[in-house]
């Protein structure tokens, strides 16, 4: 007798089919159906629909002619699940929450497989508050934290953050929402922060960064015989050495401060790219002439290889004093003060960069731009700059900006 049950089977049925003889054609020979690729997690924002159909690939048997249906364990209220298009609806709540779902595969002789996923409603992060848009200088030291409160998330869930976009130079730690580093290019950068949570939705916000010319530095590419450190801005000869600034002016009025730190001929002055920066004070070769100044401004050296070939106007510093050099591009006039010591400018008199009295002016037979630097005529002499990155020690007089 051949039975027309078709299963799934009972222990008490397969007994009856086995002593009936009829076991062999429903399913001695069967296999059970296996999960050939995992249904996915799902994650969805709080408060939206669902619609999901999981893959007909999900599940397979090799059993030629065998049928699978699909079941799930029990389903929440706000979600439902039509077995012949296997095929997940409903409106998730509006709260954070996650529901586990298993999905049952069987085969017509009762054999199945099972897979596991979830489905997860979030509430996405908002962008509450704008940052703010930022300025720095280039080759100056940068560093903004936009505010904690800037993203706010619905469902009190931590975020974590990342940055793209950001200046050459320029990094983003996201434990402390922080942007800091050197900036190495002038430009405009439209800097994108994203907040995401722990269930990976996101937001995101963008500001812009500007870096503008900014302080200089002196240049590792434009010296000789000196050591820089300190964001190049320390300066240290290793014999009779200099170095000029990075960048130069062709018009406007600028000071910056130099401190000597160590040996007996640490010097600063101003020189075009024409005249070379040599010696113990700029001026010790045959293309420049030049005056140095001793530490109260009196005139100690000039030189003069060839006359109106070039000119250098500068000063020695004191070791621990800082100095203040004002420099009028346009008038070519130069003034120099030891802020430390509360010292007049130029030793005195009615010199003063303000009104414009001096009684140090220069010429310089090679035109172009002005630059400032460095030079030491002995090994150790070394001197620390300030072009603006930071606070003055002194005041720079009213009309004088940084050397940019």
């Amino acid at each position: 007798m051949t039975t027309t049950t078709t299963g799934p089977f009972t222990t008490n049925e397969v007994e009856k089919l086995i002593l009936d003889g009829d076991w062999p054609v429903y399913g001695v020979n069967n296999h059970a159906p296996v999960v050939t690729n995992a249904i996915s997690n799902q994650l969805l924002v709080a408060g939206s629909s669902i619609n999901y159909q999981f893959p007909i690939n999900t599940f397979s048997d090799q059993d030629v002619g065998d049928v699978l249906t699909f079941t799930t364990s029990a389903l929440p209220g706000w979600l439902t699940f039509t077995p012949s298009t296997r095929t997940f609806s409903g409106t998730t709540p509006s709260v954070l929450g996650v529901t586990t779902v298993t999905v049952t595969a069987t085969d017509l002789y009762g054999f199945t497989a099972n897979s596991i996923f979830t489905i997860t409603h979030d509430n996405a992060p908002i962008a509450a508050n704008v940052i703010p848009n930022q300025t720095g200088n280039n080759n100056t030291v940068f560093s903004f934290q936009f505010n904690s409160n800037t993203f706010t998330d619905p469902d009190l869930e931590t975020l974590t953050y990342s940055a793209t976009g950001m200046p050459t130079g320029i990094i983003f730690t996201s434990s402390t929402r922080t942007f800091s580093g050197t900036p190495t290019v002038v430009s405009s950068s439209t800097v994108t922060v994203t907040a995401t949570d722990p269930g990976g939705l996101s937001i995101t916000s963008a500001f812009v960064i500007t870096v503008a010319a900014g302080p200089t530095t002196l240049n590792p590419a434009d010296q000789d015989d000196v050591t820089l450190s300190g964001g190049n801005l320390t300066a240290t000869s290793t014999r009779c050495g200099f170095v000029r600034t990075v960048n130069s002016a062709t018009t406007g009025k600028f000071y910056y401060e130099m401190k000597g730190l160590a040996g007996t001929y640490p010097s600063t002055g101003v020189a075009t790219a024409g005249s070379a920066l040599m010696g113990g004070f700029f001026g010790e070769d045959a293309k420049s002439a030049g005056i140095e100044l001793d530490f109260d401004g009196n005139v100690i050296c000039t030189y003069g290889f060839v006359v109106n070939n070039g000119a250098i106007l500068g000063m020695r510093s004191l070791v621990n004093d800082v100095f203040g050099i004002a420099v009028d591009v346009d008038a070519r006039k130069f003034w120099v003060k030891n802020v430390t010591q509360a010292s007049a400018w130029n030793k005195g008199g009615s010199d003063n960069p303000t009104t414009g009295v001096t009684i140090y002016t220069f010429t310089f037979a090679f035109g172009g731009a002005i630059f400032s630097g460095f030079a030491g005529y002995l090994a150790g002499d070394s001197a620390v700059f300030n072009f603006g990155a930071t606070a003055y020690t002194g005041t720079p007089p009213s009309g004088f900006g940084n050397l940019i």
